[in-house]
């Protein structure tokens, strides 16, 4: 089962901690919510988050792509990230850093419409230490597919996917799944409403291209970790037919880490042994804070025709 967030609270904004301040943290949470944002999601594991400078870089990334002049250097994003961290109950956390254009809720200006800038976070303790063997998600095949690439951009974090995606993920709910497995506008598979997805198949790791949807950091992490585990990654283009030939199924994202997959619609996936050594893997990274941050070189190698046809 996949864990769901709650309500997280905006901790810092604007260059100020809102710790002990509820009502203006209220205030700017209401202002985000009527906005078109941008936002990263980024995890404190014992005090340290983890590959904070690539986060950053996305969350500036995706502000430049809506326009978004956001007056914070990567150093500046780093070291609130930071601050909030210290905080009270913040050691273990995931962050969420927001860039949106909008009025102060101290000095209401309609034409005060500055580009700023608000990190919520909720208090993690280690899903690896409190659940070292993680129940599996059941995934449906959503029957809403990701919007065109000059539509919406699916590789940038923003309030208009969140709101696309929330569709499929409610009609798999309602359905007795934990996520829904989307896919794009030519019926490839993509990820699911929030996380990316790999595949098992002949003792090789297969994932979706990452065209036109989040290529994810922890999807990176991985990648690098099978490589340098032995294990042959393709980054490929999956269609929903061929889910059969899996016989492990995993997702990854930064807040449910390494997450195995039981079943995707009517295909079932009892595996997990591969799905365990990287999960171990990346549980040994975190916990000593990636002293040396994997750097992500995948290649669209190609596909052996006896791993997968």
């Amino acid at each position: 089962m996949l864990k769901r967030l709650g309500a997280g609270r905006i901790l810092w904004a604007d260059g100020h901690s809102l710790f002990d301040n509820r009502a203006l943290s209220d205030a700017y949470k209401l202002g985000i919510d009527r906005s078109n944002h941008v936002f990263e999601g980024l995890r404190a594991y014992e005090g340290s988050l983890f590959k904070p400078e690539a986060h950053i870089a996305r969350l500036l990334a995706s502000a430049r792509s809506l326009r978004l002049a956001c007056l914070y250097s990567a150093q500046d994003i780093q070291g609130a990230c930071e601050e909030v961290v210290a905080m009270p109950g913040m050691r273990n956390a995931y962050l969420l850093p927001v860039v949106w254009k909008g009025t102060s809720p101290v000095v209401s200006n309609c034409v005060d419409l500055s580009v700023r800038l608000a990190i919520t976070a909720w208090s993690w303790p280690q899903s690896f230490m409190a659940e070292p063997s993680p129940s599996a998600a059941r995934l449906s095949l959503a029957s809403w597919h990701t919007l065109m690439p000059r539509s919406v951009r699916g590789d940038v974090k923003c309030s208009d996917l969140l709101d696309h995606y929330a569709i499929p993920r409610l009609e798999a709910r309602a359905s007795g799944f934990d996520d829904a497995l989307l896919l794009d506008h030519r019926g490839l598979v993509t990820q699911t409403t929030r996380a990316n997805i790999f595949f098992v198949c002949a003792g090789t790791l297969h994932t979706p291209k990452a065209e036109n949807f989040i290529d994810g950091i922890t999807r990176q992490t991985l990648i690098d970790i099978a490589r340098r585990e032995g294990i042959e990654v393709y980054e490929r283009h999956i269609l929903p037919g061929t889910l059969g030939y899996a016989s492990e199924v995993f997702l990854t994202g930064t807040a449910i880490e390494v997450a195995p997959v039981e079943a995707i619609g009517d295909y079932k996936f009892p595996t997990v042994k591969m799905t365990a050594l990287l999960r171990d893997s990346y549980k040994r990274l975190v916990q000593a804070g990636a002293p040396a941050q994997l750097q992500h070189t995948s290649k669209n190698r190609p596909l052996r025709q006896k791993a997968w046809l």
